[in-house]
C-alpha cells in the first residue's frame, strides 16, 4: 500500500504552482508528489514530465 498524508497534498499544490507553464493536471501533480515522498519513481508517458527527476516514461 502507498502512503500519503496531508504534506502530499501540499507538495502536490505547490509542485503543480511552480510548473504551471508545462500544463500539469492536480491529479498528476498528486502521484508525482506521493512517488517522491515514497522514493518511488513515477510512471508516465506525459511529455510535461521531461527532464523532471524520479520520473519514468512509459508506453
Amino acid at each position: 500500500m502507498i502512503k500519503y498524508s496531508d504534506n502530499s497534498i501540499f507538495l502536490a499544490s505547490k509542485f503543480k504552482l511552480d510548473k504551471h507553464k508545462r500544463g500539469i493536471s492536480y491529479t498528476d501533480a498528486l502521484g508525482y508528489s506521493i512517488a517522491s515522498e515514497n522514493n518511488l519513481k513515477f510512471l508516465t508517458g506525459d511529455k510535461e514530465f521531461k527532464n523532471l527527476n524520479n520520473v519514468e516514461f512509459v508506453k
